[in-house]
């Protein structure tokens, strides 16, 4: 939806790095998609604003907590 704000949270399930690949709706600053926590557990969340087409990345907080 034309300017709606969606949140997505993602909890990091194992040890080691895990990868997470973005639809290409997903917008970041200068091209580059974050880098995700590798702590077994952690949450990182990420904050999108719409514009009926794509989804632009307007704040995320990186290992907020265990799941």
């Amino acid at each position: 939806v034309d300017g709606a704000f969606y949140s997505l949270s993602v909890i990091h399930a194992g040890t080691g790095s895990s990868t997470l690949t973005w639809n290409s709706v997903f917008k970041f600053p200068s091209d580059t998609a974050p880098t995700l926590t590798t702590t077994a557990s952690a949450r990182d969340e990420f904050t999108f604003k719409s514009d009926g087409t794509n989804l632009y990345l307007t704040g995320q907080s990186l290992s907020v907590g265990t799941a």
